[in-house]
């Protein structure tokens, strides 16, 4: 089928791509630190390599793999030259931590849920989560058919990550003449990246 430009969802990606550059902004001439490396955390990180931002430190509770800091690194960062960017709703122990550790929110710490989302929100940040808190539909939820236990099934289907398709995506020159056949679609979100790609044909 022939994809036609949905002007609400590219509005809607318009506002996540500038509520981005805000996020940008705040951390220019920072060193980024990324705190929570689940899947939010590799959401934000895709986020941030796609535009050429690059985070430096990164941490995480199971810090036990190469290149991830436990946080009880937290002594060494300095709050004039590193900004913490939290993946995860923050609890009054954190927050107090952060604080006497003269991390201030909004300015060398920021909780990206509540600054996506707002106050009180504890969805996962990603494009896709993104266009269903805007546009109030079902995009992520995994579905499961009655037989979808039985090994030859495919009676079932969940979300991916969003980083991950466009990391594919951002590896080819797509020309709009060009068609994506995504077997497998789901509900159908990542049809919305693809339309922003320039990329016209799709089933």
């Amino acid at each position: 089928m022939k994809t036609t430009k949905n002007n609400k969802f590219h509005t809607i990606m318009e506002a996540f791509d500038k509520r981005l550059e805000d996020l940008f902004a705040i951390c220019n001439g920072r060193t980024v630190v990324l705190w929570g490396y689940g899947y939010s955390g590799h959401c934000l990180e895709g986020a941030f390599r796609r535009r050429g931002k690059q985070i430096e430190v990164r941490m995480d509770v199971g810090g036990n793999v190469q290149g991830v800091w436990r946080p009880a690194m937290l002594s060494r960062l300095d709050p004039q030259r590193h900004i913490i960017l939290l993946t995860f709703p923050p609890d009054d122990d954190l927050v107090r931590k952060l604080e006497s550790a003269g991390f201030r929110c909004g300015e060398s710490y920021v909780p990206v849920i509540s600054f996506f989302y707002g106050p009180g929100e504890a969805r996962p940040f990603s494009s896709f989560d993104w266009m269903e808190y805007q546009a109030s539909i079902d995009i992520r939820k995994s579905e499961m058919g009655a037989d979808c236990e039985k090994v030859d099934s495919n009676n079932a289907y969940g979300k991916g990550p969003d980083y991950a398709l466009l990391k594919v995506l951002d590896n080819f020159a797509f020309r709009p003449t060009d068609c994506i056949f995504d077997y497998g679609c789901g509900k159908g979100a990542a049809f919305v990246q693809f339309e922003r790609i320039g990329v016209s044909w799709g089933g």
